[in-house]
């Protein structure tokens, strides 16, 4: 693994962690509190869906470009 992902995948990390540190100390009541993470959580899933079924449709194709060629 080159060190250009190593610092993607830190940054992606430290975000996350940063995120949920933010939403913990925030005065709210719990139940918001609860609903906020759930929330984030459910987007940041969605994200991630979305970037893995863009790469993996990029991988495709490359497999496709390389078999015809």
């Amino acid at each position: 693994m080159n060190n250009s992902v190593k610092v993607v995948a830190a940054l992606g990390a430290g975000l996350i962690v940063g995120g949920i540190l933010g939403v913990l100390f925030a005065p709210a009541k719990g139940s918001e509190l609860r609903q906020k993470i759930a929330d984030e959580g459910d987007e940041l899933a969605s994200t991630l869906k979305k970037k893995i079924r863009a790469v993996t449709e990029k991988a495709c194709d490359q497999c496709e470009k390389a078999t015809s060629a």
